[in-house]
């Protein structure tokens, strides 16, 4: 990379940052629109796994799994749910 490539290539990247600085002072003070459940509901089932997961990131921390119950009940549905708990971010850890 020569010398004149490298400045050029740095003043791309000070206007992109300009642009995002401007973007998101923009945004600041100003909360998100409210969404309806039944249209998160309709884009959650809508969106690929790879959403979901980006989804899933930045709101929970992890989930806690507690152990197994006896055979005989393991694989119930309703009995894994109760099993799972989600540890979900706060709105300053969400805004961060």
């Amino acid at each position: 990379m020569t010398e004149e490539d490298y400045f050029t290539m740095l003043a791309a990247l000070n206007r992109k940052i300009s642009t995002f600085r401007e973007s998101i002072a923009s945004l600041e003070g100003s909360p998100p629109p409210k969404t309806a459940p039944e249209e998160l509901l309709a884009n959650w089932t809508a969106d690929s796994l790879l959403q979901r997961r980006a989804i899933l990131k930045r709101y929970l921390h992890s989930i806690t799994v507690q152990p197994p119950l006896p055979q005989a009940e393991f694989n119930r549905s309703e009995f894994v749910k109760a099993r799972l708990t989600p540890h979900w971010k706060t709105a300053a850890e969400i805004a961060a």
